[in-house]
């Protein structure tokens, strides 16, 4: 008898291949930009975008720029890659998959309130700086931000909770039950 995957599964590893294909694909697209642009065509970009800019970037800064571009672009694809892992883990139910995910969610949930947090705390400061007669502060309308982070973070926490039910465990409890009862049956002879 084979083991039925749970449908949250499916759509957690389904979410896991598209989700990491996006991260690939962008990741791809930001490494091979910054690796044929020359710093020279960027900077000229850059100045006909914002020609009021007082002081634009040195080409020592751009090489800067487009060295830490290619390294945020690597750890893009790597990140991209190791969710991919973790989607065809979750798919076949793999039992090692099951810890990591859950890090993973528990990871976007500490990252997630702490970005809540921060904002938080900066339109606090913002607001108080504003109300003391500073001028010049441009805020974008941060309801829409809160929503966005109160609803990752709720989402975190569904996930996390589900991973941990009696159902999701009782799937790779019994398929791995499976994996090892063909691992050990004794082969027929031919």
């Amino acid at each position: 008898m084979k083991t039925q995957r749970p449908l949250g599964i499916t759509l957690l590893a389904s979410w896991q291949f598209i989700s990491s294909g996006f991260g690939i694909f962008g990741s791809l697209s930001l490494l091979i930009a910054a690796s044929f642009e020359k710093p020279s065509v960027i900077l000229r970009q850059l100045k006909q975008l914002n020609p009021g800019q007082q002081m634009p970037p040195t080409p020592e800064g751009m090489n800067m720029m487009i060295t830490i571009l290619k390294w945020s672009a690597a750890f893009g694809l790597v990140l991209g890659l190791i969710g991919i892992l973790l989607g065809y883990g979750l798919w076949k139910l793999q039992n090692w998959v099951l810890f990591w995910v859950k890090l993973q969610q528990a990871w976007n949930l500490f990252w997630n309130s702490l970005s809540l947090l921060f904002l938080i705390t900066a339109h606090n400061v913002l607001s108080t700086a504003e109300n003391a007669g500073s001028t010049g502060i441009n805020r974008l309308p941060m309801s829409s931000i809160y929503v966005q982070l109160i609803m990752a973070l709720l989402l975190n926490l569904a996930i996390l909770v589900y991973l941990s039910s009696s159902e999701v465990r009782n799937a790779f409890l019994y398929r791995q039950q499976e994996v090892n009862q063909l691992r050990y049956a004794p082969r027929r002879l031919r």
